[in-house]
């Protein structure tokens, strides 16, 4: 409630100056209505003020606040909440960070023409379970080794044996951290975040970034939805029309443009959403083993 009344407030010295103020793409989720209601309130006082001062002054114009919505929902909602300023549907802002390869040997090129030195991590494990641990969390009473050990033991053969780790983002300062960055810096974040992801030969997130990250490298991956399902409707904005549980022809065809352009070799992958934490893993071994069949092919075609 106080973060969100300081994010308001925030908005009134810029509007008041005549600057245009552009929201990038967020959800709009309150857990509690009156808070909605109060901040709703607080923007159209802002906006009545304002209209008065333009029309005395003939300064400043409409729209002065835009607001995009990464959500279809969200979107509908805030144009009935704040009919005051514009509103536009757009991917979530991260999509714009890719494509990568998951070692980051080989970043997409900066504006300055440079390429950063990313270091490759590899995978060690064959599933990453990168799981929140905090409030927005459907998964947080499964999220130990043991739930996940018998969640496995279900679905695989008496003889097949699935390495797994569970993570969460701060892992990422602790795994990958060097004298120069240390440990409690993150300017580095990105490189970072997918050297975790990339641990794992399959990754199950519950994380919005996690999994437009391991999209945009080209990982196999699994996504869980949280509390306020942020993660699918956010994706279905970005990707609404591609088809949301499949072997991705979509993607096999992006990897093969930009194969082509940036000299990289993204291999085709799989991504899924996952009902909840059984059924994440029995599609993540499901990829595990379309893995295993294709590295099979590979060898016998270079054998």
């Amino acid at each position: 409630k106080k973060i969100q009344k300081f994010r308001s407030e925030s908005l009134q010295p810029l509007i008041e100056r005549g600057y245009r103020v552009y929201g990038f793409p967020q959800s709009l989720y309150f857990a509690e209505r009156e808070v909605e209601m109060e901040n709703a309130q607080y923007l159209s006082r802002l906006s009545s003020a304002l209209q008065k001062n333009n029309a005395t002054h003939s300064s400043g114009g409409d729209n002065q606040l835009v607001l995009m919505w990464r959500e279809h929902r969200s979107f509908e909602r805030a144009k009935k909440l704040y009919p005051f300023a514009k509103h536009k549907l757009v991917p979530d802002i991260a999509f714009q960070l890719g494509p990568y390869r998951a070692s980051m040997s080989q970043p997409p090129a900066q504006s300055s023409g440079a390429k950063e030195d990313f270091t490759a991590s590899t995978p060690q494990v064959d599933i990453l379970l990168l799981l929140r641990n905090d409030h927005e969390s459907i998964f947080a009473e499964q999220r130990f080794r043991g739930t996940v050990t018998a969640i496995l033991s279900k679905l695989s053969s008496n003889k097949e044996r699935i390495s797994f780790s569970i993570v969460d983002w701060p892992d990422r300062l602790d795994r990958f951290s060097d004298e120069e960055s240390g440990p409690d810096k993150n300017f580095l974040f990105t490189q970072k975040a997918i050297s975790l992801l990339n641990l794992g030969r399959v990754v199950v997130c519950d994380r919005l970034h996690a999994a437009i990250l391991a999209y945009l490298s080209g990982m196999s991956f699994v996504y869980l939805d949280q509390v306020s399902g942020k993660i699918d409707k956010t994706m279905t904005v970005a990707l609404e029309s591609h088809p949301t549980s499949c072997y991705h022809d979509q993607w096999n065809q992006s990897a093969t443009k930009v194969n082509r352009m940036t000299g990289h070799n993204i291999p085709a992958r799989w991504w899924s959403r996952g009902s909840n934490l059984t059924h994440g893993l029995e599609l993540a071994m499901q990829m595990l083993h379309q893995q295993g069949r294709e590295g099979s092919d590979r060898r016998r075609r270079h054998g």
